[in-house]
């Protein structure tokens, strides 16, 4: 199973993946959603049989499992 998790490569990552959710500013929305820990900057930390991928087109990452 592979699914998407709230963790971003970098901020502007996050505000192009946001932009097209009609949020009216979204720098203020991702900054908002970093600070409420909603989502994150970084690579995700994986847990025994799984692996973590960065899905390049999103800038968001993945997890895979078994």
């Amino acid at each position: 199973m592979i699914y998407g998790t709230p963790y971003f490569a970098s901020e502007l990552d996050a505000w192009n993946y946001y932009r097209p959710y009609g949020y009216g500013n979204v720098r203020a929305a991702v900054s908002r959603k970093l600070a409420e820990g909603q989502i994150h900057i970084g690579s995700p930390e994986a847990k025994p049989g799984e692996r973590v991928f960065l899905n390049v087109q999103e800038g968001r990452y993945f997890i895979e499992t078994n």
